[in-house]
């Protein structure tokens, strides 16, 4: 569960180290994917909701690593970073919501609230 936490640490939080004309991202959303595929490996027979965050952080994990070679190297920012960004926000919103529930899951399935 420790590193379902950091994971979401990751993925939630967003700090830039502004270098000239560009933007240098401190924790990169991808080692949040892999903490939260490695917790979530452990918790997916405790819930379903954990079988869905196992599979999104894999897929949230491989499109945000592409999406951050892709604006270090090919865009800087703008219109196709927009678009490009959008199923990568969306896959990240996912496996937050999925692991949100997936301890709420638990939670109710433990008896505790």
């Amino acid at each position: 569960m420790k590193n379902i936490l950091w994971g979401l640490a990751f993925i939630i939080f967003d700090p830039l180290l502004s270098l000239g004309n560009g933007a240098f991202e401190l924790l990169p959303d991808f080692v949040g994917s892999v903490l939260i595929y490695s917790g979530s490996r452990a918790m997916r027979d405790k819930s379903r909701f954990f079988r869905l965050a196992y599979l999104s952080s894999v897929l949230s994990g491989f499109y945000s690593f592409l999406y951050w070679i892709a604006r270090a190297f090919l865009f800087k920012d703008g219109t196709l970073s927009f678009i490009v960004g959008i199923p990568c926000l969306l896959l990240k919103l996912f496996t937050v919501y999925v692991v949100v529930f997936g301890v709420c899951d638990i939670s109710k399935n433990s008896g505790k609230d």
